[in-house]
């Protein structure tokens, strides 16, 4: 702005710049602060979900321990339905796999281990799967 100009012909002058330039600013702002809170309101959902899924499993380990197959069952059902994202539906699964052989059910110890196979990321949960898998093949 020129230094020249008095107070009424600079309140002209922003007042222009303000009409032709405030919509894209004030869009910029909320836009901004959306994906801000977006983000952070994302990242808050993971962790609970994955807190949920993690005491999930405990529980799961817990009836494992105790010889309770069918809440074995129950949860690895809730894990793999509702947390299948998780790393801790696949180790469910194996869980659930394990209960089923040693009950002498091998076709629905294949299931889960193919399950594992298809929906697992990490490398060392499937080279795991396709190993017993191979042991429930034999046995068949």
């Amino acid at each position: 702005m020129d230094a020249n100009l008095t107070d009424e012909e600079k309140l002209e002058h922003l007042k222009k710049w303000w009409s032709e330039n405030g919509g894209s600013i004030v869009t910029g702002v909320v836009l901004g602060l959306a994906v801000l809170f977006g983000t952070r309101a994302w990242f808050s959902y993971q962790e609970r979900n994955a807190q949920t899924a993690s005491n999930l499993y405990t529980v799961l380990m817990s009836a494992m321990e105790s010889g309770d197959a069918a809440a074995v069952g129950q949860k690895t059902g809730v894990l793999v339905a509702d947390y299948h994202g998780t790393p801790y539906a696949p180790l469910g699964a194996l869980a659930l796999a394990k209960e089923k052989m040693e009950a002498g059910e091998l076709p629905a110890a294949q299931a889960q281990l193919e399950w594992v196979l298809e929906n697992s990321q990490s490398d060392i949960l499937r080279e795991t799967a396709r190993l017993r898998l191979a042991r429930v093949l034999i046995a068949l």
